[in-house]
This record gives structure tokens, C-alpha cells and sequence, in this order.
């Protein structure tokens, strides 16, 4: 795939690296145009999201965290 002006097919991700379909490793300068400013899959983010899932995420009821993020952009 390389040199070939398509788009590349991407396996896996972590931190600024990317792995393309055939194990090549690419430097992700792009970032995903900004929302991955972290890197990709960042450990605390893995963490705070596997904690998540197991406490429980509900759709209908409110959570404590619903006044949290809030507070977050307030500040």
C-alpha cells in the first residue's frame, strides 16, 4: 500500500503510532486533526473507561457523573 496515493488501512493504534493491515508503522503527525491530542488509547483513558463499563452506564437515570462534566467546563 505504500506509495500509492490511497488511503492507508490502519490495525491498531496506541500512543503516536499507527500500524497499517501489513505491519507497517507509521508516526501519526495528524493527531486525528486534534481530537486525538492524548495519543491514541492514552492508559488513563483505557482505565477510566474499563472502570466504567464495569460499574455501569445508564441511559435513563441520571448518575453523579451527569453534574460533573459540567463543573469541568465551568472552571
Amino acid at each position: 500500500m505504500e506509495g500509492n496515493g490511497l488511503s492507508h488501512f490502519h490495525r491498531r493504534s496506541k500512543g503516536s503510532r499507527l500500524w497499517d493491515v501489513d505491519g507497517n508503522e507509521y508516526i501519526d503527525i495528524l493527531n486525528g486533526f486534534g481530537p486525538i491530542m492524548l495519543g491514541h488509547r492514552p492508559d488513563f483513558v483505557e482505565r477510566a473507561m474499563e472502570q466504567q463499563l464495569h460499574d455501569g452506564f445508564e441511559i435513563g437515570p441520571q448518575t453523579p457523573l451527569a453534574g460533573e462534566l459540567p463543573k469541568c467546563f465551568a472552571t
